[in-house]
């Protein structure tokens, strides 16, 4: 975007910042209507933050380690892009156990308060992908093609087409928020809707093949929805079976 003397300012990172900014003072909201302190909130951000980028960062390069093996220097430059959403969710969950259990705080109710804020922040960040010139997909000849520096073809704006359907994503959990059945339920629905919406995206990128025509990303995106359905089951079982245990008590 800029420079400042010898400091490069690029578009991505600034991005990211923002979607972060916003995402955070949501979830200090959402947290004081949960009766949280947002500080505690404010904390696991940083922390989820950090986790984000280190298991991004290393699933992307897991999945391009020829290029980093040529370019070690390249690992450390995110600030150009590339970060692997799925393990950046992973590193996301990981810590964001680690912390309720730390603060005694119910990881369902932390990740009911994040779900809506993380894919405001992902919508946001696919705009600085768009921005950078990272994450494009397949060549093509519809009238809204996007010719990226260093192609001479024009390519689908796969950016924009997540950050418009995260935006969607966004809308549906948020006025889903206060209908959730129980502690965990709205981070499901977002694990769920954001695992669809990524393999809709898919369908237009150049990704690598686990088993064609599943790419990696929606092996693992088949993977997540499959586990959110089947704990979406069982917590509602469960809960119906409380539900008939306190009307026998009444009784």
């Amino acid at each position: 975007m800029f420079e400042i003397g010898p400091i490069s300012v690029y578009s991505w990172g600034v991005m990211v910042a923002i979607g972060f900014l916003v995402g955070l003072f949501l979830a200090r909201r959402e947290a004081i209507r949960a009766k949280i302190s947002p500080d505690a909130i404010t904390d696991l951000a940083i922390y989820l933050l950090i986790a984000g980028i280190i298991f991004g960062r290393f699933v992307y390069i897991i999945f391009d380690l020829s290029y980093f093996k040529e370019n070690p220097l390249r690992i450390f430059m995110i600030q150009e892009g590339g970060l692997a959403i799925h393990g950046s969710l992973l590193g996301g969950v990981l810590v964001g156990y680690w912390f309720s259990r730390r603060h005694k705080i119910s990881f369902g109710k932390l990740a009911d308060i994040i779900a809506p804020s993380l894919v405001l922040g992902q919508t946001i960040g696919r705009i600085g992908c768009f921005l950078n010139g990272d994450s494009y997909g397949k060549i093509t000849t519809l009238p809204w093609g996007v010719q990226f520096i260093g192609f001479s073809e024009k390519r689908h704006p796969t950016q924009i087409y997540e950050a418009v359907l995260n935006l969607i994503v966004f809308i549906i959990i948020w006025k889903w928020k206060d209908r959730k059945k129980f502690e965990g339920h709205l981070f499901l629905i977002y694990l769920i809707l954001y695992s669809i919406v990524r393999s809709i995206v898919e369908i237009f990128r150049s990704s690598e093949y686990i088993l064609k025509p599943l790419t990696y990303a929606q092996g693992a995106s088949v993977l997540i929805i499959i586990v959110s359905c089947l704990l979406i089951k069982f917590y509602k079982k469960d809960l119906l079976v409380e539900r008939k245990k306190l009307r026998l008590t009444e009784k």
